[in-house]
């Protein structure tokens, strides 16, 4: 993968997830690319294994840099549906999929594996998903 806007995108959530202890893998196209099978993408795919007590600290580290809407959040995590951020400064579009309670996904984010997504740069690693 070599599109900085995703990387400088991203790192801010993932930073924040961190912070927070919210589980989460990179998918979609963008895992699928660092694994051999580029294809074009403009946006990110994210899978979190966040809770409501959780909403107000990611939009409290967030709001800054993203759009990011706290109701609609609340609501993804009720339903265990998505959201999505948009990052101000490059307009990319980070969704992020509220991790179901079945055995499934769980086994999922168990299975996440830890890897760069630019070969040569350390600060590029991240969860991402490993199917």
């Amino acid at each position: 993968m070599r599109n900085p806007d995703i990387l400088f995108a991203i790192k801010p959530v993932i930073k924040a997830f961190d912070q927070l202890s919210i589980p989460y893998y990179i998918g979609g196209s963008v895992a699928s690319s660092v694994y051999g099978m580029a294809r074009a993408t403009m946006d990110v795919d994210i899978v979190a294994d966040m809770a409501l007590a959780q909403v107000p600290s990611v939009v409290g580290l967030l709001q800054d840099e993203y759009y990011i809407d706290e109701r609609t959040i609340n609501r993804a995590v009720s339903d265990t549906s998505s959201f999505n951020l948009i990052h101000l400064e490059t307009m990319l579009k980070i969704g992020v999929f509220i991790l179901k309670r079945d055995s499934y996904h769980k086994s999922a984010i168990g299975r996440r594996r830890r890897d760069r997504l630019i070969e040569d740069d350390q600060d590029s690693a991240f969860f991402l998903s490993s199917a």
